[in-house]
């Protein structure tokens, strides 16, 4: 169990064995008072070396305390975000591979996050021993020893009013609950220097008036080599620097640019290039040079995101001119086109990703073919590092398209597929359907990055185990969604501008607008009201609405043998929740709030559920009380922000009864057709 563990210590590491064998051997001394319990979670990022051993002779050792993941994506931000999900403390610390720690750096370090007075903390980075700084080096500068990764505010503890660093730092799990996981767009990879995936985190939690703190005794002391002590190095941290904070950042809107560059950047850049020409002093002279490679590194980021339209000159920025260009502001319901494979596989990464969005094998036979927006997906929710709502850019859901889990281990969630609109085209709905192409047609494309078989490889993947994991939307949720603040009003105008919310079941008189629209606003103030509600009951550790009183220490399970047709009638909500734990579950399966809709329902059976893929790991969790899923009967989001997910309601067979067959009901017929049975997975 999570809370089992206080402390989860991440660390990341690539083709380093050496150095990493001193790290943990430096963590696994660690001295915690009793009854601490701790883990140290050793992410490896692709490592070509002897990482895998070195960090099996620790496990070996301790058994209890080091664990070895594997994560194939590079870049350091990847593999930070893999620790954060497999972690299983309250409190998250982090540490490099070149480092060694004291022997109560952990105890310091987080010692005042046990309370919820602090959201994070950071401690002094301090060089080895031996190091002796160059004559050049300008230390007066506040931000001198920053390329050799150092960090030092002084003995005193206090608020941080900067943010920490990587190498050494700690926060609360919530904090990543709350504000996301490390940005995968910064942080140094294979090929690339780009950093500040740990400041950029820190800024957020900064920002959004959050407190750390400075803690001087948690000390970790880093190995500085000598490539790193020249000004050569120096330079190139800089330029690299710069082109960060852009990425940061970005560029305020108003601020006037030339092809993209903003005008202070090149009065700044005359400014430091005059100061470096006269400077009488070699170290001031270093110093403002470093500040216009700064300089450069900006202007360089800035011209590598040209103005759309022209060409662009990175992946990143071709896939991101393609997403931005084809925003095409779809309403629901209107009708659109799905592009050809060809045309869709063009827009994709090396792992079949656009703006980290996976298109899967799955939804190559829709292409060609015609749909109703069911609603846009401009947000949704996640349940990978807790429960959360997180911004979704430039996606729709289509009606009754499902994935079907074909190319995903057979898995049977059923998942509404999110859709990029540079996928789709605005047609008109009488317009003649497209012939699509069947499985066994699927196109192959050559020369581009993303191919059909391709795409089939990155959604599943075995291990040296033979453990198979999968990629799909579902576990990717997380990445192509950004963080949403719970109270942002922002996210319900754009329900009510995306259509989400209308019922279209009055007429086109203006009358029957307004209706709709005043209708539309009632659900928008019931769902912020009991959002509020329920985020103080949360703070206050009391029962959220509605509510839901399982009180049973074991549940009882029972068996009907259902199978897809027949028709059951959903129990009533006192008969359900007799079935149920403390934790309002039965056999593991949560009974949720926007389940009590459909209590005394009559409905018909859509499949029995035996197998899903797991969000947080990508693992087939094989059932061993089988589900069973309902036609039409899925989460309509009153009670969780109004989420356009919709994502089917998995139901125990003790919470239904079986209807006689002579039993001719009229059975509850849904106004949205997101799980349409003819087009739903199972029924294609």
């Amino acid at each position: 169990m999570r809370d089992s563990i206080d402390i989860s210590v991440i660390l990341c590491t690539y083709n380093r064995c050496q150095s990493l064998a001193q790290a943990l051997d430096s963590v696994a001394r660690q001295i915690l008072p009793p009854p601490a319990n701790w883990e140290v979670i050793v992410v490896d990022n692709n490592s070509r070396d002897q990482t895998r051993q070195a960090v099996e002779s620790f496990r070996d050792r301790y058994p209890s305390r080091f664990r070895y993941i594997f994560e194939s994506k590079p870049g350091k931000s990847n593999a930070l975000n893999t620790g954060i999900r497999a972690s299983r403390g309250n409190i998250l610390a982090f540490m490099d591979d070149d480092v060694t720690v004291e022997t109560t750096w952990l105890q310091n370090l987080t010692a005042s996050l046990h309370a919820h007075e602090w959201a994070g903390a950071g401690g002094r980075i301090l060089p080895a021993r031996t190091f002796s700084p160059p004559r050049w080096l300008p230390r007066e500068s506040p931000y001198a020893l920053a390329p050799l990764a150092l960090f030092d505010l002084g003995p005193e503890a206090g608020p941080l009013t900067q943010s920490p660093f990587g190498t050494n730092m700690a926060f609360r799990r919530e904090t990543f609950e709350k504000y996301g996981d490390f940005r995968i767009d910064l942080g140094p990879r294979p090929g690339s220097a780009i950093r500040n995936e740990d400041s950029e985190f820190g800024h957020r939690l900064l920002a959004a008036g959050e407190r750390l703190r400075y803690e001087p005794s948690a000390v970790v002391r880093h190995e500085v080599p000598d490539h790193r002590l020249t000004k050569g190095y120096f330079l190139a941290w800089w330029l690299d620097k710069g082109r960060t904070q852009i990425r940061e950042f970005g560029i305020a809107s108003r601020v006037r640019c030339v092809r993209g560059v903003p005008l202070s950047l090149f009065r700044r850049i005359i400014v430091w290039t005059l100061r470096w020409m006269v400077a009488l002093s070699s170290r001031t002279r270093f110093e403002c040079k470093l500040k216009v490679w700064g300089i450069i590194g900006e202007i360089s980021e800035c011209s590598r995101r040209p103005a759309y339209g022209t060409a662009a000159t990175t992946k990143e920025s071709a896939q991101s001119h393609i997403g931005r260009k084809h925003s095409l502001d779809l309403k629901a319901g209107e009708w659109v086109e799905v592009r050809s494979g060809e045309e869709i596989l063009a827009t994709l990464d090396e792992h079949g990703c656009l703006e980290n969005l996976p298109f899967m094998p799955e939804m190559l036979h829709y292409c060609g073919k015609r749909f109703r927006v069911y609603k846009r997906a401009d947000k949704t929710c996640q349940y990978i590092v807790g429960w959360s709502i997180r911004r979704v850019e430039n996606a729709v859901h289509l009606e009754g398209v499902r994935c079907d889990g074909t190319d995903h281990g057979g898995c049977e969630a059923g998942c509404l597929i999110f859709w990029k609109e540079t996928w789709l085209k605005r047609v008109e709905h009488n317009a003649e359907t497209i012939r699509s192409p069947l499985r066994d047609e699927l196109p192959i494309v050559r020369g581009g990055l993303c191919g059909v078989e391709s795409l089939r490889a990155a959604s599943q993947k075995t291990n040296e185990q033979g453990e198979k994991t999968y990629f799909c939307q579902a576990t990717q949720v997380y990445e192509f969604s950004s963080y949403m603040k719970m109270w942002d009003p922002r996210q319900y105008v754009r329900d009510l501008r995306s259509g989400n919310l209308f019922t279209s079941l009055g007429g086109k008189s203006r009358l029957h607008r307004t209706l709709d629209l005043l209708l539309a606003i009632t659900r928008v103030f019931n769902a912020a009201i009991i959002d509020l509600f329920n985020e103080v009951q949360k703070r206050r550790h009391g029962m959220t609405y509605p509510v839901i009183a399982g009180t049973l220490e074991k549940t009882p399970a029972a068996t009907l043998g259902l199978q897809p047709g027949e028709l059951v009638q959903v129990k009533s909500k006192e008969n359900i929740f007799a079935t149920l734990d403390t934790q309002n579950r039965n056999r593991g399966l949560l009974f949720d709030s926007e389940m009590l809709k459909y209590c005394g329902g009559i409905y018909r059976v859509l499949r029995r559920v035996h197998k899903i893929i797991d969000e947080k790991t990508g693992k087939m969790l094989d059932m061993k009380f089988p589900c069973i899923i309902l036609e039409g009967v899925f989460c309509r989001s009153d009670y969780h922000r109004l989420c356009p997910r919709a994502i089917y309601s998995y139901w125990r067979e003790g919470w239904l009864d079986r209807v006689s067959p002579n039993f001719t009901p009229m059975i509850h017929q849904e106004e949205d057709i997101a799980s349409c049975p003819t087009l739903s997975a199972g029924n294609r």
